[in-house]
């Protein structure tokens, strides 16, 4: 790479877009929705501020990084926390190290929390983790015959959806729902769990809120977005709002009512939701980063991704380095859903920050 430049995404070229779309067509790597233009021009809508890392080669365009801007020294990945992978698009058989493209700029940091392994994010990281998939591409049968035999969460699911199924009445699923009111009662559904629990109620901010109708809105041939339910008799027992391109689907805004934890809806909902994207010709579930122990009951597959941060010096990296450990640390001792509590309950908004 030759040249790199920073953009707001409003002047990015049409044939400078067309060529970034044809990266990711061209590569399974970058078919994930969050690589998608279509998700960065839906963050813009919602939080304008939106910018790109362009990097030529010979002239031409040939690697493509959206990111948001705090400020003229600081970035961090296109969404913020609401990004569940992020990385540099670039075309095949080039190299690209993302310092070179962020010094070159004028940034002097960027943070990321769920990186690919592309560009060199790995040589700035503090950590590493798996991220987990379910894997279709041999079929949702083959799938299933082998989460049935490794996972005894699924081996037991039959007789919980039977029991549901007697006592609560016939089950029904949409894969697809696009009805508004359904949608409305998901989400709020969502922020009763944010209550319950005392975590930070995302829907409160504005930017996220509209970012979520948007995506739920935005109906693509490459990008959109997902609604997935399913009831028992009347009850709405589990909704989940993902995103979709155009051979992937990414679990993103999943929700179970509390009130039918007994038969592990959420579970039902995330083995129909497989057969479903498989039957829509999607050959992968990616349930994105995280702790939570049933994606790994679930999952066949996974990939490798870095949290960490570009900085312009070894001592800002080592103090932020530590800031991380230190804040993992006390997140993870018992004290934690005492003092999560506490906090919220006397100020519910408490760490909105995170997602500025």
């Amino acid at each position: 790479m030759n040249k790199f430049q920073i953009l707001k995404l409003n002047d990015l070229p049409q044939k400078d877009g067309d060529t970034w779309q044809a990266i990711c067509d061209q590569n399974l790597r970058f078919q994930n929705p969050f690589f998608q233009p279509a998700f960065a021009r839906c963050v813009n809508q919602a939080h304008p501020g939106v910018s790109l890392i362009v990097a030529e080669q010979d002239g031409c365009p040939a690697a493509f990084m959206p990111i948001q801007t705090y400020s003229s020294h600081r970035a961090g990945p296109v969404g913020g926390k609401l990004n569940d992978l992020q990385g540099v698009v670039v075309g095949p058989d080039l190299d690209v190290d993302v310092h070179a493209m962020l010094q070159a700029t004028g940034l002097k940091s960027f943070a990321f929390h769920a990186a690919q392994t592309i560009g060199g994010f790995e040589k700035h990281q503090f950590e590493s983790a798996e991220s987990p998939i379910i894997d279709l591409s041999s079929g949702y049968g083959n799938y299933f015959s082998w989460v049935t035999a490794n996972s005894r969460t699924v081996k037991k699911q039959g007789q919980k959806t039977r029991k549901m199924l007697s006592e609560l009445g016939p089950l029904r699923f949409e894969f697809d729902c696009r009805d508004r009111a359904t949608f409305n009662r998901v989400i709020e559904m969502k922020r009763q769990k944010y209550r319950r629990t005392k975590t930070f109620d995302l829907f409160s901010l504005d930017w996220a809120k509209r970012l979520i109708e948007l995506i739920f809105e935005t109906q693509e041939s490459k990008f959109a977005g997902v609604l997935s339910v399913l009831w028992a008799g009347d009850h709405l027992v589990a909704g989940h709002l993902g995103i979709r391109s155009c051979s992937k689907l990414h679990y993103w805004f999943p929700i179970f009512d509390p009130r039918f934890r007994q038969y592990s809806p959420g579970i039902q909902l995330v083995l129909e939701i497989s057969r479903a994207a498989f039957n829509a010709g999607l050959i992968e579930f990616d349930l994105g980063y995280g702790d939570q122990p049933f994606k790994y009951k679930l999952a066949n597959s996974g990939y490798q991704i870095v949290c960490g941060k570009l900085a312009d010096s070894r001592l800002a990296f080592a103090a932020s380095r530590q800031f991380h450990f230190t804040r993992k640390w006390l997140l993870s001792r018992s004290l934690r859903p005492h003092v999560k509590y506490i906090v919220r309950s006397i100020n519910p908004s408490f760490g909105h920050w995170v997602f500025r």
